[in-house]
């Protein structure tokens, strides 16, 4: 005669401690929540504590960015089977919750029972009923859509479906209009594209290439750079002996395309404002072929490090770093420069799919702060520009304040200067980053790459 089944059974303790990968999703995943850290840097310092293998931490890592860029549904979720206010919720608890929920209903691969037992393994001793009871429920569920109310706005469905704050949504529907602020949130649901930018001082696209092949690592060419190459994972490149080396580096295919709209050449003298940790400051050095002068200034001590790491890693020798204390241009940094970059602080509204946790820290109040001080660094690099000089003022955000107005009040303020269209520099394939008024625009779904806005100077005689 067969025993007859217990329906609790599959949900029992399996093994009297949590896998690594979950431990390590818990640390990080409430370091970024409760204490503001940035999720890579906590992914990076978590994973060098742990023995983990590539497994485990590929686990990790997809249950970390997983959580934070679907916490609004996955709370949306939890609130249909918890009758008490989500707010009575300790934040530990909570966290606890967010990470089985999302393997319940994202990951095909993580049977339930493996979920709930090690969540309830995570919780304090007091809360282990609580969070069994209510992952369980979940996973009778399965993986049925999360129900959105009918009575939501079209605000309200895409922040709650995309989970993006609402203020972001609202801003995207005014500017972009609701199908493409609803594509924009889609797309950073998702792993962005693991582009690499080859130095051109140490490599060529088609030997690297070759290199990877041979090692059973494909990886294409980028369509929109020269220099570009996609990969299947970031951690392919940052573990490579290449990258060691300096041959290659990490850039979004957007950030390589404006480091070319500079029209840099050897000889050149060029000062680029916000430039840690270095990615376009390298690459600038690369397009001079490591002839000319390259001041490169920023306020973080921390990132003019990275900064200096890279340069010295990528054998460049025309770069000297400035270390900006106050907002204040020192004297030291020159003027009657060639070309001019301001790489300019932002909300950071276009790497939301790199850095999700970026959507609930910024509040509406920080796009007109940062629209001041975009504006101010401007202006600095304005009166260091030569005549004839060209300057391009970029930011990886996705705002009006920031991006056009930014543009018409610095025009308005400095008639010697005038927009230089950048419609003959976008043709052929470069046509999608096309944006209003001649600059530089790109929108993730069109794309494929990291949000950018961009515009090009010319300073008058």
């Amino acid at each position: 005669m067969n025993k007859p089944v217990n329906k609790n059974a599959r949900f029992r303790k399996h093994s009297p401690s949590v896998t690594p990968s979950r431990e390590v999703a818990l640390t990080v995943i409430r370091s970024v929540l409760e204490h503001g850290a940035y999720s890579n840097l906590s992914l990076d310092a978590a994973i060098r504590k742990k023995d983990m293998d590539s497994r485990d931490k590929a686990l990790a890592t997809q249950i970390i960015y997983g959580v934070l860029r679907n916490i609004t549904l996955l709370t949306e979720w939890i609130k249909t089977v918890v009758t008490r206010p989500l707010e009575d919720i300790e934040p530990l608890i909570m966290d606890i919750l967010l990470i089985g929920a999302y393997q319940l209903k994202f990951l095909d691969r993580v049977p339930a029972a493996a979920a709930v037992n090690e969540a309830c393994e995570m919780a304090p001793q007091r809360a282990r009923s609580f969070v069994n009871g209510v992952l369980r429920r979940l996973a009778e569920q399965g993986k049925k859509p999360v129900p959105i109310p009918k009575h939501f706005s079209a605000t309200n469905r895409i922040a709650t479906q995309y989970s993006h704050p609402e203020w972001i949504v609202e801003r995207w529907i005014k500017h972009f209009g609701e199908q493409t602020a609803e594509k924009m949130c889609e797309w950073d649901q998702h792993e962005p594209p693991a582009s690499v930018r080859v130095n051109p001082l140490l490599a060529k696209r088609d030997q690297i290439i070759k290199a990877f092949a041979e090692r059973g690592i494909s990886i294409k060419p980028s369509v929109y750079s020269e220099h570009g190459l996609i990969f299947r994972s970031l951690d392919e490149a940052l573990w490579s002996k290449e990258f060691r080396k300096g041959q290659i580096v990490i850039q979004s295919e957007a950030s390589q395309i404006i480091c070319r709209l500079l029209k840099v050449e050897p000889d050149l003298k060029v000062l680029e404002i916000g430039a840690a940790p270095g990615t376009k400051t390298t690459y600038l050095a690369g397009l001079m072929e490591n002839i000319g002068k390259i001041v490169a200034l920023d306020k973080h001590a921390g990132r003019i490090n990275l900064l200096n790491e890279a340069v010295r890693r990528q054998g460049i020798e025309i770069v000297k770093t400035i270390d900006v204390h106050d907002d204040v241009i020192p004297p030291e940094a020159g003027r009657h420069f060639d070309r001019a970059l301001v790489d300019a602080p932002c909300t950071g509204l276009g790497t939301l799919a790199k850095h999700p946790e970026i959507r609930w820290r910024r509040k509406p109040e920080d796009v007109q702060a940062m629209a001041a001080i975009q504006l101010a660094l401007l202006q600095d690099a304005a009166l260091r520009l030569r005549a004839g000089g060209i300057l391009i003022y970029a930011v990886c955000t996705l705002t009006q304040e920031e991006n056009l107005d930014v543009v018409r009040a610095f025009l308005k303020e400095h008639r010697n200067f005038a927009v230089d269209d950048l419609k003959k520099d976008l043709s052929g394939v470069l046509e999608p980053f096309r944006g209003p008024g001649g600059t530089f625009l790109s929108l993730p779904p069109k794309t494929g790459t990291e949000g950018f806005f961009a515009c090009r100077f010319l300073k008058g005689m």
